[in-house]
């Protein structure tokens, strides 16, 4: 007799375990056994636990073909979530995986079945009606809804199975609370500013001081933002300067070393930051929002530094250009001025719009048409982990009314879903979607134009790998046109993912300053907010750099058994190892390390 093992693997999701009595049949080719109770003497199938149990199979049962799982109707016995179940053979010393990943319900003569690394394309599925009957339930649990005037396709709202796990939550609430008492006690003894020396003593006191504290003022390090700090996406190479942006030669001579304007682009070496899209945003009304421009030179040292900025989009009296000949504190509050505008873009474009909610409604379409069999499902799913949740719950304690971004910003909640819209509008594909592409499109693509550009050297190192990784798994699945032709459930997620998203889909698109007086330290202070809202933002600045996943390519959820694809996981995090020591060697010998686009700094989902 061949000593069988059956372990079971229960979520961690929201009641996820069960106390209802479960059967199991294994079944081969010519044999089954009867329906097995997955039953010992304690509680079993519990909230993030594995259970094991034994039997016995007569010799020449044969190989295990598929596994079928039933279980009670009692009223009593909730629902349970399976991640997955192990079998295992003593005699021939062989263990299968049956990946799960759903919902056992207590429906009436309801079977599960599944087989071994379970991935199949639809048409191949030995299990069609099953497939089917879960695509249609999940179709009513994931659904399309824009939540704001022109906003991005979201989750009208949020399923059982996206809930955060208990760990994960506790977690998280523990670090937010951990931040808060930090600076709380900065809260007793707040006051007015007295100088820039009081902003620096809170960070000191509390959170730790940031990279760049004692370079705030330094043009080299403003310099350095536009290519490595929050927002590396903006900057492009200048090849003729706007109307509306007025610098002369005249203006700029003492910073371009020697060359004119016309010399300076001939040589591509000015570039330029163009924030108009902010231009019309909601702002509160005694806050100042620019829509600035900054036009930053490359010396022979191959560093980039600022050489002017004008605040807002129409020039004329009361919008003059700044440059570095300007009193040194006319000069800081300029590009204080136009640091803030661009952190208004950065939290509201590149991370809320193109990253949370660009990717909420791809994954909505993805859960509605890819069955968790399908290999495109197990090829994205470890990358939506908690994204719904975060933003469903976590983002209303972000931008809810009356929340942080309406509390501490210039452009409150009102303005931030107004960038968000107009931003997403502009998003493509073809451009913003392909990483290369959009290096090559604002000119910055190659490394002699703009050295030092970690984040696109980095970058597109990461994209080819990444480009490997799933090339790999698609050519592993589709061996001809006529195979995607043929699966229909993709060419449905495709449908829907380009559908306007009014009518449900995701609507993506291309799918393949007025004061010139000088300035003083004073003047400066007046610009930053009180104590409280610096605070304030200080805690969710900080909770919101923070990782909330594993690092890429390590999967907290492993949805691929298949052993060709299991191949192709380990080379990509082959790839991605060698990648991050080729980084960290680099940064050893860097004057400015860049670590973000480190595989070992980029988390697997969009949890935070």
């Amino acid at each position: 007799m061949d000593e069988i093992h059956i372990r079971t693997f229960t979520g961690d999701a929201l009641g996820a375990g069960t106390n209802a009595k479960v059967w199991i049949r294994l079944i081969a080719e010519e044999n089954e056994t009867k329906d097995i109770l997955l039953d010992n003497f304690w509680d079993d199938h519990q909230r993030g636990e594995v259970s094991e149990f034994k039997t016995t199979l007569p010799p020449g049962f044969g190989s295990i073909k598929f596994i079928q799982l039933s279980r009670d109707t009692d009223w009593f016995a909730s629902a349970w979530f399976l991640d997955k179940i192990e079998v295992e053979s003593k005699m021939n010393e062989k263990m299968l995986t049956f990946p799960v990943h759903r919902w056992i319900h207590d429906k009436k003569q309801q079977i599960y079945r599944f087989a071994p690394n379970d991935v199949w394309l639809p048409e191949r599925d030995p299990n069609k009606r099953q497939r089917k009957a879960e695509l249609e339930e999940k179709r009513l649990q994931y659904v399309t809804d824009i939540k704001f005037p022109n906003g991005p396709a979201q989750a009208k709202a949020l399923p059982a199975d996206e809930m955060f796990t208990k760990a994960y939550f506790i977690d998280f609430v523990k670090t937010k609370a951990e931040l808060q008492s930090q600076v709380a006690w900065i809260k007793l003894t707040i006051g007015e500013w007295k100088s820039l020396a009081d902003l620096k003593g809170i960070y000191k006191f509390s959170l730790g001081e940031p990279e760049g504290m004692d370079f705030y003022e330094n043009d080299a390090y403003f310099g350095r933002m536009r290519l490595q700090g929050p927002d590396p996406g903006i900057i492009q190479l200048c090849r003729e300067i706007p109307e509306n942006f007025a610098v002369t030669d005249d203006l700029l001579a003492p910073h371009l070393e020697g060359l004119t304007i016309a010399e300076a682009i001939e040589e591509k070496r000015l570039f330029i930051t163009d924030l108009e899209i902010l231009q019309g945003i909601y702002r509160r009304p005694e806050a100042q929002l620019c829509a600035p421009l900054a036009l930053l030179f490359r010396r022979e040292s191959g560093y980039v530094y600022p050489v002017a900025i004008q605040l807002n989009q129409k020039p004329g009296p009361n919008n003059p250009v700044f440059t570095p000949s300007d009193p040194p504190y006319t000069w800081l509050a300029a590009k204080v001025f136009y640091s803030n505008s661009e952190a208004m873009h950065h939290q509201s474009c590149a991370h809320l719009g193109f990253t949370h909610f660009l990717m909420e409604g791809v994954c909505v379409i993805t859960h509605r048409n890819l069955s968790i069999s399908h290999p495109m499902f197990k090829l994205l799913a470890p990358h939506f982990l908690f994204l719904l949740a975060i933003n469903t719950r976590g983002l209303k304690k972000l931008i809810g009314p009356g929340q942080w971004v309406d509390n501490t910003t210039t452009i409150t909640r009102t303005g931030m879903l107004q960038l968000i819209a107009k931003s997403i509008e502009r998003w493509s594909m073809k451009k913003q979607g392909v990483f290369p592409n959009h290096m090559k499109e604002r000119g910055v693509l190659e490394k002699e134009v703009l050295p030092f550009y970690y984040h696109r050297d980095d970058g597109i190192e990461l994209y080819r790998i990444i480009e490997r990784y799933v090339s790999s798994m698609v050519y592993l699945y589709y061996e001809t046109k006529e195979d995607v032709q043929k699966d229909y459930e993709i060419q449905e997620w495709r449908k829907e993912m380009t559908a306007p998203k009014l009518d449900g889909g995701c609507g993506l698109i291309d799918v393949p300053g007025d004061d010139e007086k000088p300035l003083t330290e004073e003047d400066i202070l007046n610009y930053v907010p009180d104590q409280k809202v610096v605070l304030d933002t200080m805690v969710i600045t900080k909770l919101l750099s923070m990782k909330g996943t594993n690092f890429l390519g390590d999967f907290e959820i492993q949805y691929i058994y298949d052993p060709p694809a299991v191949e192709i996981v380990e080379k990509f995090r082959a790839d991605l190892k060698a990648l991050s020591e080729k980084i960290q060697m680099r940064n050893t010998d860097a004057a400015f390390p860049y670590r973000h686009l480190d595989p070992k700094e980029v988390p697997n989902a969009i949890s935070i």
